[in-house]
């Protein structure tokens, strides 16, 4: 900057190594400037948003019954982390076990990952194990939430598919009946393997996840406020 005739000079005026660094820096900088685009939503999760008409009613009521914690705020178009997912799903087990509307229940213990009946026992003492770890994810290993053969290691976000899993997977522990559903004749269901289909077909069926026209999109992640709406709809039907 003072001395850029100096500069330019250097090496027989062909540029220092300082010039070749500021372009690979510009370079780099493009590349990742260039990826924010509408569809992958990168950085949308720092930015407030509000929740699109469409989600506003199911938003609202699930912030009434407590069922969005309050970090989750401003969190609506950005694409849902996985860790968040499971959070949100611990937390309205929690609130699951503290309605007390259940005679006989299904319960989930964190510790050894075991699954058992138990009945008319309250699970506060449960509950506040949960609020006191962070790691959602090993929460949800343990409890046997999280399907591992439907996990991307890869990808920090939920995709349709294994939203579809961990749905059938908690309703079938919470009592719901999973064992009819309809065949449904989306375009590209012969995208997931056979043995994953029928997760697809309940989870629709049941009208927890909806497909997008004659598509489930398996493999499409969802963002903070469709996965609300989901829930939400899970919730209703415990």
């Amino acid at each position: 900057e003072v001395n850029p005739s100096y500069i330019r000079s250097i090496d027989m005026g062909t540029g220092a190594v300082i010039h070749e660094k500021i372009k690979l820096l510009a370079m780099e900088f493009d590349e990742v400037f260039n990826s924010i685009t509408e569809n992958t939503k990168l950085w949308l999760d720092a930015i407030p948003q509000a929740p699109q008409p469409w989600a506003r009613d199911s938003i609202a009521q699930m912030k009434a019954k407590i069922l969005i914690p309050d970090e989750f705020e401003g969190l609506y178009e950005a694409y849902i982390k996985r860790e968040d997912f499971y959070e949100l799903i611990l937390n309205m087990i929690g609130k699951y076990y503290d309605s007390g509307t259940y005679e006989e229940y299904v319960a989930l213990d964190p510790l050894k990952g075991e699954v058992f009946v138990s009945d008319g026992v309250t699970y506060t003492n449960y509950y506040d194990y949960l609020a006191k770890s962070s790691d959602a994810l090993y929460q949800a290993l343990q409890m046997g939430i999280i399907n591992t053969d439907s996990i991307d290691e890869s990808q920090d976000y939920m995709t349709r598919l294994e939203i579809a899993k961990t749905l059938v997977s908690i309703g079938n522990e919470l009592g719901m009946d999973i064992s009819e559903y309809e065949i449904l004749a989306y375009d590209d269901i012969d995208e997931v393997s056979e043995n994953e289909k029928p997760y697809i077909y309940i989870a629709a069926s049941r009208g927890l996840i909806k497909g997008d026209g004659r598509n489930f999109k398996p493999y499409d992640y969802c963002t903070y406020q469709e996965a609300y709406v989901i829930l939400y709809r899970l919730y209703k039907s415990l």
